[in-house]
């Protein structure tokens, strides 16, 4: 569903015709799937699973090809260039970072820290030959950052603005032209800004906000405790080495290629390391899990760190081939001892025994109530992958997990604690919300819809499945047929009472 807004509505919000009933799906609650949807338009014969693996394979893939480009685009010398992609890599490919991040689901905002170096690269070419073309490029890039991630640019806001107004010798006219850039990135951006913005005043009332990951904290830290707390002689040990190479290539940098090079991947490393650490107690950035962007600090990390690796391996007469050939060595067998592969999700394994049902005892256009595995094992969210997988409407759970009727948690149905129900009420609700199967996960939920409906259902794996209707017209008072799309409803054949 991440691209059929733009594709069958040319919009990039609207409703969700396959989950919870018509979901409405806030354009701001979906902010970070921007890319995936305009991705999904690019490869329109592609599924949504071919699209968000594909989305998944670039992201991982620029990681160190990003800071590859932002090497060449700087002019390095090949030494420098390999060492700065052998940083990226490195830093993110073998650390458990990379991997927490990704299983968070936060791969549009790896994605815009991955391209952040290529923009601040593009950005100090601008200001050393300023032209129409080398400025296009620039608000370019500015705006492919910000439709990557809407948090992307802020790993380098403070950065470019000290630099836009510090950096020597650099042409009035320019500078505006550099401090206008945001405002263009913002134009280019605005066919899902505009909506976004709309949506951000959608009211909805989350469940319980810090239910689920109370330990991450949302990726805030509650206080400087939980950062100092991973502090030990290693930890020292390790981040001392880091910040020396770091600053040896800095020094290298502003020696060798360029003092602007140095000044803006040296400002924007250390801001993005403020937000990570720092940003829980700053106003304004408190409230969007500021320590994220340790992933922007590391990839902007990678090219004074690699330039400080080659630096030393040359003040210490050390061959450079036979250096690169261990360290690639050494890379791979770590790689290949570390890594554990993509984590199994909490979804029935396909075919799964309510895949198969769903296929053969109900109908295309049914819909289904399925009660989320949430609150019950590790799951949640599964209404969506169940909607694309079985190609039925689904009422489960949905993301964001907000107050809204359509849904069947482990604790509730309908909008409803299942204390609160009545058998009689339940079976009138499931009949007016036009479901025609309804599956229970526990004990509790099967005796309730059991008492509602008169049955005691059948065994689908680990469901209880109950039959209610094969021929819901999804119409209270006459009859008709409707087809449901994204932002569209079609009623057909209709016989009014």
């Amino acid at each position: 569903t991440y691209s059929s807004g733009l594709q069958e509505g040319g919009l990039p919000w609207g409703y969700d015709p396959a989950i919870g009933a018509g979901l409405v799906v806030s354009p701001y609650r979906d902010i970070g799937a921007k890319p995936l949807q305009v991705l999904g338009v690019l490869l329109p014969g592609a599924s949504a699973a071919t699209t968000v693996r594909v989305f998944l394979f670039l992201t991982v893939l620029l990681l160190p090809l990003g800071s590859l480009l932002a090497a060449r685009l700087l002019r390095l010398d090949g030494e420098v260039t390999f060492w700065i992609t052998a940083s990226a890599a490195s830093v993110l490919w073998l650390g458990w970072t990379l991997q927490i991040y990704l299983g968070w689901g936060l791969v549009s905002f790896v994605a815009a820290a991955a391209f952040a170096p290529v923009v601040l690269a593009l950005f100090t070419r601008f200001c050393r030959s300023p032209a129409i073309s080398s400025y296009l490029v620039f608000a370019g890039s500015l705006a492919l950052l910000l439709l990557l991630h809407i948090q992307g640019p802020w790993s380098l806001a403070l950065p470019l603005a000290v630099l836009v107004l510090a950096v020597r010798p650099l042409a009035w006219r320019w500078r505006l032209a550099a401090i206008f850039a945001p405002v263009l990135a913002i134009g280019l951006n605005a066919f899902w800004l505009i909506p976004a913005n709309l949506g951000s005043k959608m009211p909805f009332e989350p469940l319980d906000p810090q239910a689920d990951y109370p330990e991450v904290k949302h990726l805030t830290l509650a206080d400087l405790s939980e950062f100092t707390g991973q502090i030990d002689g290693m930890w020292i040990t390790t981040r001392l080495v880091i910040l020396l190479l770091a600053l040896l290539g800095l020094a290298a940098l502003w020696r060798r290629a360029d003092p602007l090079h140095a000044w803006s991947f040296g400002l924007a490393t250390g801001w993005a390391f403020c937000l990570s650490v720092f940003g829980s107690f700053m106003p304004f950035f408190e409230r969007y899990q500021p320590v994220r962007f340790i992933v922007p600090a590391l990839v902007l990390l990678a090219v004074p760190l690699g330039s400080g690796i080659a630096t030393a391996v040359t003040r210490l007469e050390i061959n450079p081939r036979w250096f690169r050939a261990r360290f690639l060595f050494a890379a791979t067998m770590l790689t290949l001892v570390t890594f554990r592969g993509p984590q199994p999700l909490p979804v029935p394994a396909r075919p799964d025994a309510l895949e198969a049902f769903s296929a053969t005892e109900t109908r295309p256009q049914a819909r289904l109530a399925i009660q989320s595995a949430d609150g019950i094992d590790k799951g949640g969210f599964e209404g969506r992958a169940m909607a694309l997988a079985y190609g039925r409407e689904i009422i489960g759970c949905t993301y964001p997990k907000v107050a809204m009727p359509a849904q069947f948690l482990g604790d509730r149905v309908l909008g409803k604690l299942f204390g609160e129900w009545t058998p009689e009420a339940l079976a009138k609700a499931l009949d007016r919300w036009g479901i025609d199967w309804v599956f229970t996960r526990t004990n509790e939920a099967q005796e309730l819809v059991g008492r509602a409906l008169g049955s005691e259902g059948l065994a689908v794996g680990p469901y209880q499945a109950f039959r209610i209707s094969d021929d819901s017209g999804r119409f209270l008072v006459g009859s008709g047929t409707v087809q449901a799309g994204v932002n569209r409803l079609e009623l057909r054949d209709l016989q009014p009472e």
